[in-house]
């Protein structure tokens, strides 16, 4: 009894703490989410496909809600699966909304008890375990980060880490496999904590190698833990398959660049979470004080304090030392791959850019400052240490000295740690639409338009949450820390459709396996709303149609059309021209569908590895083969053409001369291209700015209004290399030259390479290397014929190599039937 006394004290402590933060009012309110953010209406929608899926159909747990038809999309985010056994039962009981306040609500509580059962196992002390858990739990920089509940759900490190202390003191099998187990379930609920709880748990078990304090000569007991441990992994080998899938599939992973940008500042180190704790509110808003110079500064004295004691003393000595190693890890990984000061990069490139490359699966993070949350635990651990050693030592103190040192150290983490409650938002409503989708049968579905060009990402979390409580259906739309590119491609191919491509583009979704079109009236014109209607009906007659007060569902029959899947029906080009012996090349490739059906890549991933092959032009000898990849469009509509989503990466021969370049696939040549491989960049006949233009979206007919889609293919034939001031150009007038000036601002428009994008791989384009704009145009609004100029541009300099394209505007509501398209039309 009297070992249980102190955790239910503790218990109550921490649930006292928690309804400080946290309204519990909002569980009982099924209209109202925590933090009314994004990321949380995300995570709840997570949550619920995952509890219906499993229910429903496991086998495409994975696949995730967003992002069809890109399969394992779940591993686009966070996967929540140990928040699950909290979940579910509540959300049965109480509903997902009022089940995610609740869990909210508990996440703190959880956290807490669990940092303080693992101190409990390793000092066998209240005290240090009972401020440990409060650190760990209600630290400035944890609450902060629970407006992302998968950083919240942490409960599962300080477990894995109890495992292991009471393996320590009773070693067996089960306790050393446990640890394991419980690291891997952190794994799955959220990356970066996995990686804190891997980070740590494997500093501790050094520090038991080093003291030697592990039962290594008891081989029994090494053999029964290998092989349970290895028993523990086995039920996590579809999550960890599905991160390689996942990998394979898209070949994408997080740029140093993104990761620069979101790292934690060195001078303001996430100062960001004190402007949300009360002592800012009353005081520090004030006097202009905006950090106590650390979040959770009282914990780190005390964490410090601990690792110097902890150090002294030899019994703590190792662990002490690990953790403070394991601590400062955090803290210089949290920075990011390089040094920042005052909002500018000092050109300091720290560790995290080694991990990032050398480090498996590192890579895939993408925000380096979370990582912050394991200094935070480990300064919990080491302020237990202090605690134990101050007011706990072998020599006789006074009840005051015993108590009264840690109840001040309490109080003052108290008073700097009490924060505001949590912001509390209304979830969407929509019950029009959920009743509207269980109308039709549970097949992907895609809201039109798809949101290339939305600013904010809180409609696409809106129809997440709309379709997990109307169907569950998959969604091509989508919102998550990582977006696949090929979803921004299909996003593009709708919403950039116009009246005479959109039959086109329906039948070329339809070919991927989506059936069901919600049309959002919020975000489309009447005129817009019935043209999509019009080329649903000409795909399908049939489709079924149901009508809200915003949306129209329309839902197709099968079959639509059959696709091709071969090389074939696909034209493919490099644009290259030259380049310079031994360079690393950025090769875009233009793909042209010349069939009359939709074109989907054949095999199964979308990243498909390909050969490279240089032939010199003279004996047609092979002078090299590499290994490249192919990120390639999900669909090609009929007639239409796209480009790969990333550039082709290879190096150029390393002797001058003229050279055939040929990409095969699956054994089958898809593509070739003359280079002159030249020795100097002096060496060259054309001097200045000269660009090379191939059009490859011709359509001599538009609709006043329309915004119509061009593709150019742009080689740089000239001796300057390309930056940012080097563009695509469009203007238009009449046939006599003469400018419409009263549309003059929105009839001159600008393409550009994203240079600037965080994941973007072009940094310049060099002399006889090219790129392909692509985008939207403006078109006029007065009915006419019109001159269409495309040409490169030199801002402030001049146009070059222009091209003039005679375009007919017709009315809205009219058709373009009598001027078809020369070739490819507007997708």
């Amino acid at each position: 009894m009297a070992r249980v006394t102190p955790g239910l004290i503790a218990l109550g402590f921490y649930v006292l703490a928690t309804a400080t933060v946290f309204s519990p009012q909002t569980i009982a309110n099924p209209g109202k989410i925590f933090y009314g953010n994004v990321d949380s209406l995300l995570i709840l929608s997570t949550l619920e496909w995952e509890r219906i899926a499993l229910f429903t159909n496991p086998s495409a747990l994975f696949d995730g809600i967003v992002y069809f038809p890109f399969a394992g999309t779940l591993f686009y985010t966070h996967l929540m699966l140990g928040a699950l056994p909290v979940y579910v039962p509540l959300a049965t009981l109480l509903g997902a909304s009022s089940a995610f306040a609740a869990l909210i609500f508990l996440m703190p509580i959880l956290n807490a008890i669990a940092m303080y059962a693992a101190v409990r196992l390793w000092l066998r002390s209240w005290w240090p375990a009972f401020i440990a858990g409060f650190v760990f739990a209600f630290n400035p920089l944890q609450l902060h980060y629970s407006q992302f509940a998968h950083l919240a759900a942490f409960w599962w490190t300080p477990l894995a880490l109890a495992s292991w202390f009471y393996f320590l003191r009773r070693p067996s099998w089960w306790t050393f496999a446990g640890a394991w187990f419980l690291v891997f379930v952190q794994f799955s609920t959220g990356i970066y904590l996995g990686f804190i709880a891997l980070t740590l748990l494997i500093v501790v078990i050094g520090s038991s190698a080093l003291s030697r304090t592990l039962p290594w000569r008891n081989r029994s007991l090494v053999t029964h833990s290998l092989l349970a441990s290895i028993a523990a992994t086995l039920p996590f080998l579809p999550l960890l398959w599905g991160y390689i899938g996942f990998w394979l599939d898209h070949q994408e992973v997080r740029s140093l660049a993104e990761a620069s940008v979101l790292s934690a500042r060195l001078q303001n180190y996430t100062s960001i979470a004190n402007l949300e704790l009360h002592w800012y509110g009353s005081v520090g808003r004030d006097l202009g004080i905006t950090s106590l110079g650390f979040p959770g500064i009282v914990g780190l004295g005390t964490g410090l304090l601990g690792l110097a004691l902890g150090i002294y003393h030899r019994g703590h000595r190792a662990t002490s030392l690990a953790l403070g190693i394991g601590g400062f890890l955090m803290f210089i990984w949290s920075l990011g791959p390089d040094l920042w000061w005052d909002y500018e990069r000092t050109g300091a490139v720290l560790p995290y850019a080694w991990t990032h490359t050398v480090l498996p699966g590192f890579a895939a993070l993408r925000n380096p400052s979370f990582l912050s949350l394991g200094m935070m635990t480990a300064l919990a651990l080491l302020t237990a240490v202090g605690i134990a050693r101050i007011a706990h030592t072998n020599q006789p103190k006074s009840p005051w000295v015993r108590h009264g040192i840690p109840a001040l150290i309490l109080t003052l983490l108290i008073i700097e740690s009490v924060r505001v409650p949590a912001v509390v938002g209304t979830l969407p409503h929509e019950p029009e639409l959920q009743a509207a989708l269980q109308t039709v049968p549970n097949t992907p579905a895609m809201f039109v338009p798809v949101g290339a060009e939305f600013t904010s990402s809180e409609p696409n979390t809106e129809r997440l949450w709309w379709s997990v409580k109307g169907r569950n259906m998959r969604l091509v739309n989508g919102y998550s820390g990582f977006e696949p590119q090929g979803s921004q491609y299909l996003a593009r191919l709708v919403d950039f459709a116009v009246a005479d491509t959109q039959s086109k583009v329906v039948e070329a979704m339809a070919s991927l396996g989506v059936r069901t079109l919600v049309l959002d009236r919020n975000h489309l014109t009447n005129e817009q709303m019935n043209s999509w209607e019009d080329s649903v009906d000409t795909v399908d007659p049939g489709a079924t149609r149901t009508a809200t007060s915003r949306f129209t569902v329309r839902h197709l029959n099968e079959p639509i059309v059959t696709p091709h899947r071969d090389w074939s029906h696909l034209n493919t080009k490099l644009i290259v021209h030259e380049a310079e012996v031994g360079t690393s090349l950025l090769i875009p490739v233009a793909l042209m569908n010349s069939g009359s059906v939709p074109w989907i890549p054949p095999g199964e991933h979308r990243g498909r590895q390909a050969e490279a092959h240089w032939y010199t032009m003279k004996n047609r000898s092979l002078t090299s083969r590499s290994e490249v990849m192919l990120l390639l469009p999900p669909v090609i509509p009929a007639r239409s053409s796209a480009q790969v989503l990333r550039p082709v990466n290879l190096d150029a021969p390393p002797a001058p001369g003229q050279y055939e370049l040929e990409v095969h696939i699956d054994g089958v040549r898809i593509a070739a291209a003359p280079v002159t491989i030249r020795a100097k960049p002096h060496n060259r006949t054309t001097v200045g700015v000269r660009a090379e233009l191939e059009v490859y979206t011709k359509r001599p007919c538009v609709r006043s209004g329309e915004r119509a889609m061009i593709r150019v293919a742009a080689t740089n034939t000239g001796s300057t290399t390309w930056d940012s001031t080097h563009r695509l150009g469009t203007e238009w007038s009449t046939p006599d030259d003469r400018f419409i000036l009263d549309d003059l601002p929105t009839l001159e428009g600008r393409l550009t390479v994203p240079y600037n994008e965080r994941n973007s791989p072009w940094t310049s384009i060099p002399p006889g290397s090219g790129f392909i704009f692509e985008g939207p145009i403006p078109t006029p609004s007065d009915p006419g014929t019109y001159r269409l100029r495309i040409g490169f541009v030199e801002e402030n300099v001049g146009w070059f190599n222009d091209q003039d394209h005679d375009v007919v505007v017709l009315p809205p509501n009219t058709t373009c039937a009598d001027h078809p398209p020369s070739m490819i039309d507007a997708q």
